[in-house]
């Protein structure tokens, strides 16, 4: 924020906040947004692909390990290129989960309304930026293909 403007900006998150709204203050976008990438890389094609509500994943310990893969990968990913470490980001992944548990992903909803999805976005993303810095992730590349592969055309001839 510019000088003088945290003021205006507290008020404005106040009024979300009261209308129902999640709302923060940050100065560091670049940080917010690699977390939810991070987030989103691992909650999104997962619950597509198991077709399960976010909290499902938590739910078993197959799913479980199958989101720490992923999330191991993906953190390895987002840190190299910018995002600074943080011990609690494993547990505020499965808090989001809990805290989410009913709701259905973006990716699932797409998947099962036969939409296309942001697969490219998000999981294409991390193994796009992957490759820029010399390293693989080849979870992230796999997840993005099964994605991409629900919404092929299933029709013969």
């Amino acid at each position: 924020m510019a000088p003088g403007e945290a003021p205006e900006a507290e008020r404005l998150a106040s009024m979300l906040k009261q209308a129902g709204f999640s709302a923060s203050l940050s100065n560091d976008m670049a940080e917010r947004m690699l977390r939810k990438l991070l987030s989103n890389a691992v909650i999104n094609p997962l619950t597509a692909l198991l077709r399960v509500p976010n909290g499902a994943l938590v739910r078993t310990p197959e799913r479980r390990a199958l989101m720490r893969t992923l999330f191991d990968e993906t953190l390895s990913v987002l840190e190299a290129g910018g995002l600074p470490g943080d011990d609690r980001l494993w547990i505020d992944l499965l808090d989001l989960c809990e805290r989410t548990a009913a709701n259905r992903s973006s990716m699932l909803q797409d998947v099962l309304a036969g939409r296309p999805t942001e697969i490219e976005a998000i999981n294409g993303a991390v193994a796009r930026m992957a490759a820029r810095l010399g390293a693989a992730a080849p979870y992230n590349e796999s997840l993005a293909s099964l994605v991409a592969a629900l919404g092929g055309d299933d029709r013969e001839g």
